[in-house]
């Protein structure tokens, strides 16, 4: 599992990403997007491998669209269509889309969409057999939280025997109190669905939560509610079957299935026979959220192997045995050239590799099909002008791990570039990178 076995798929590459200078050449757009002809910076990748001769791929038309767009910054997102050599097809903006594109097998199509973070990211998706759409989140807009005027929530927090801390849990935050009465000030971005609260009552380092209530709150902006407290201690029981690969496991439980963060976390998960056994709060419906981690490999190279998966359990009152499957999932493995191989085991919905400049504010992601034959890594040539300001400005090199990912939302890697897995939904990964 640590190296290439024979059979392996090679997919991404490189040890590192090189800008050098592009002459004008043939990267000439085909059409659509601000701007025609070349003027920018290409970036090369290195690697051997892969492409070869065969048959030349015929073009197909497929949708490049925008999904969950909101009132965000549209007009400031920028799409580029791009050879599997970086020379430029055709570039869009954000109100353009959704367009039709011609393309081959082998393309890029690349999203640079405003989200308010820090520098400049560039995610790209690779086209290959079955792809009929890409489509990439778009910019966050919305009310601001702090526009809406804050709630007045009152409630006695009960003693608890054998508790010695206390929490109130909002979607956005987590109090710690004393037990009495408490008034605390929730803060919402909508009126127009139910703002949670959870009161947990814990006792040890890691805590365990004992006591608890959870409401679901009509919010009203400037207005104040008065809660009647009942705490209850129902657990539910979960037998994790995990085999012997499994190094660590927590969970905790959530109402619904918006990513909000809980206090409700349970760590006192005891091995068993093939697993792990725990109890997790169940206030009545929600899921329980676990995570399991896999023991850590290190490579010959000196690079540490992970595997991780989210599991999202339908909470009930009796028992529950579940079944981790993280370690069926094919290991991405880099090899001496810097290229990237999958090991054997079953393949994912995608391959996720991200490159950055050495001061981290230019990110650029690739995705990829990881039953496809691997492509050298090429930076897209740009349109003239550079009208989305993405011209790296210098060297490209690999950060963080290689993620080879299988997400339950999704299925397949054309089903992931259509749709997209929401960022918040149970999966498993194996990635390979760095040691902390």
């Amino acid at each position: 599992m640590r190296a290439c076995v024979l059979g392996c798929t090679f997919l991404l590459a490189c040890s590192e990403v090189t800008i050098v200078p592009n002459d004008g050449g043939s990267g000439a757009d085909d059409g659509g997007g601000p701007g025609t002809g070349a003027g920018t910076p290409g970036v090369g990748g290195t690697g051997t491998g892969g492409g070869g001769g065969g048959p030349v791929p015929e073009p197909r038309m497929i949708e490049i669209a925008l999904v969950g767009a909101s009132d965000g910054d549209i007009e400031g997102v920028g799409v580029l269509v791009n050879r599997a050599d970086g020379s430029l097809r055709a570039s869009y903006s954000g109100g353009e889309l959704p367009a039709m594109a011609e393309v081959v097998d082998g393309d890029m199509v690349s999203f640079s969409v405003p989200d308010n973070e820090p520098g400049k990211r560039l995610s790209s998706y690779r086209v290959r057999p079955g792809v009929w759409r890409i489509a990439e989140y778009g910019p966050p807009g919305g009310v601001d939280c702090a526009e809406l005027e804050p709630m007045s929530v009152t409630l006695d927090v009960p003693f608890v025997e054998g508790a010695d801390n206390y929490r109130i849990h909002t979607r956005f935050d987590a109090v710690q109190v004393e037990p009495g009465t408490q008034t605390i000030e929730l803060s919402a971005c909508t009126t127009d669905e139910a703002e949670p609260l959870l009161l947990l009552a814990r006792a040890g380092v890691p805590y365990e939560p004992l006591a608890f209530q959870y409401f679901e709150l009509t919010y009203v902006p400037g207005g104040a509610v008065t809660l009647t407290t009942d705490l209850v201690s129902d657990h539910q029981e979960i037998a994790l079957v995990t085999g012997d690969a499994a190094a660590e496991v927590n969970g905790w439980w959530i109402p619904d299935d918006r990513p909000f963060p809980w206090g409700s976390q349970s760590n006192d998960w005891q091995p068993m026979t093939g697993g792990f056994a725990g109890t997790i709060i169940a206030p009545g419906g929600g899921y329980t959220w676990m995570n399991v981690f896999g023991v850590p490999g290190v490579t010959s190279d000196g690079s540490c192997t992970r595997a991780h998966q989210q599991l999202q359990i339908a909470s009930s009152s009796g028992p529950v045995t579940v079944e981790a499957s993280t370690f069926d999932l094919a290991q991405p493995v880099v090899l001496a050239d810097g290229s990237v191989a999958l090991a054997d085991g079953l393949r994912g919905d995608y391959i996720y590799r991200a490159y950055s400049n050495d001061v981290d504010v230019y990110y650029w992601d690739i995705y990829d099909d990881p039953a496809a034959e691997w492509l050298p890594v090429v930076f897209p040539e740009l349109p003239a002008g550079d009208p989305w300001n993405l011209d790296p400005g210098g060297p490209l090199a690999p950060l963080g791990d290689v993620i080879h990912e299988d997400d339950d939302a999704v299925a397949g890697y054309a089903s992931f570039a259509a749709e997209k897995a929401p960022a918040f939904s149970p999966g498993r990964t194996r990635s390979v990178g760095p040691c902390d």
